[in-house]
């Protein structure tokens, strides 16, 4: 789990937690290391590889122009102190 809180902006435990959940949901799975019993790796299942294709199928699609945003050219408002 280390090597992945290095790869991201989450702390171990932080990591350990979200994989409990993932497993939880059954989208992983957790695989002992054959040489090392302090090591586990985290797997997906089928169900997690499926979740995982669809999700890059949705986050690649083109945004069609009719749903983009225009924003003005003009300067943001200044910020307001909040107190």
């Amino acid at each position: 789990m280390s090597a992945l809180a290095d790869q991201t902006a989450l702390t171990g435990g932080g990591v350990t937690r979200l994989n409990d959940r993932m497993i939880t949901a059954g989208l992983v799975q957790r695989d002992p290391c054959p040489t090392d019993r302090r090591i586990s790796y985290a797997a997906l299942t089928p169900a997690g590889r499926l979740k995982r294709s669809v999700s890059q199928r949705v986050m690649t699609m083109p945004i069609p122009a009719g749903r983009l945003i225009r924003r003005s050219r003009e300067s943001p408002p200044p910020m307001r102190a909040v107190r």
